[in-house]
């Protein structure tokens, strides 16, 4: 299971409530910024190249900055 925290994606686009937006912008800067997909994939990577004895159950990742 992969569980990320805040990142910039398409899928904030799919909003155009601009009380949500603004308070994601807020959230996002006052984090230092999201994370990007190439992040995620890193961590996917690093998962799937561990040993073949070694299972990776979660991954959750989050900006650092990010509480929860």
């Amino acid at each position: 299971m992969v569980s990320p925290g805040l990142v910039d994606s398409e899928l904030t686009n799919g909003t155009s409530n601009t009380q949500i937006l603004e308070a994601r912008e807020i959230y996002r800067e006052s984090i230092g910024g999201a994370l990007q997909g190439d992040d995620i994939a890193r961590g996917i990577l690093f998962a799937y190249q561990q040993p073949q004895n070694l299972c990776v159950w979660e991954l959750v990742m989050a900006p650092t900055k990010q509480l929860t």
